[in-house]
Parts: C-alpha cells; structure tokens; sequence
C-alpha cells in the first residue's frame, strides 16, 4: 500500500468496526485489489495503535427496557 492507500485505510477502520480480519481482508481485496495473508494486516493494526475489544453481550432474558438500559451503560 502507499501512503494515500494506509491514510484512507486508518480513516476507514476509525470509522467502521470490524469484528474479524478477514472482513478488512475483503475491504482492501474489492477496493484496492490487493490481496494479503491474515498475519500481515494483523502486525500492521497493532503497529498502527489499533486493538481488538471483545463486543459485551447483551442479557436476552432481559425485557427490552433492560435491555436498553444495559446498553446504555
């Protein structure tokens, strides 16, 4: 990637969640047509500062008010 591509691609990631690599894999593949292993992608987000946070699950046995309310803590 050159640098316009890397500048594009952290704005992109700041702005969407991804929950599995392979989702930026297909990102960068239909965009760019650029194809990459999982192990490069992965090294160049941890050393671009980015992390993964494991999504909290919601309680399903909660009525939808508690639901809602769970979420918004």
């Amino acid at each position: 990637m050159n640098d316009e591509q890397t500048r594009q691609l952290i704005e992109h990631i700041s702005d969407h969640i991804y929950a599995h690599i392979h989702q930026i894999l297909a990102y960068l593949s239909e965009g760019w047509d650029v194809k990459y292993t999982v192990s490069g992608p992965n090294k160049w987000l941890h050393q671009q500062d980015f992390t993964y946070k494991k999504p909290k699950d919601t309680p399903h046995k909660f009525g939808s008010e508690k639901q809602d309310e769970f979420v918004e803590h």
